[in-house]
């Protein structure tokens, strides 16, 4: 049975360390990190991030909130909904 996505050959980025792997997602969850490239489960997806960096999501902190002053256009709730 395949997995949903397996991002190959990236930089996994954890709190702890960065490792060459393979991370392995199924139904919107993080199974595991694979460090074999034998290992690696079929899956309907792959995406090669050969020399990249693999971090767990994110947030820009960069915003342009329009309060105070143009409210109508945007406002705290929906600006960071």
């Amino acid at each position: 049975m395949a997995v949903d996505l397996v991002i190959k050959n990236g930089y996994i980025v954890s709190p702890a360390s960065t490792i060459r792997g393979h991370l392995v997602i199924d139904q919107g969850k993080v199974l595991g990190l694979v460090l074999r490239d034998g290992d690696i489960p079929e899956a309907r997806e792959t995406i090669d991030a050969e020399g990249k960096y693999v971090l767990p999501g994110l947030i820009d902190p960069h915003v342009h909130f329009r309060q105070p002053g143009v409210e109508r256009k945007e406002d705290w709730r929906h600006g960071s909904a």
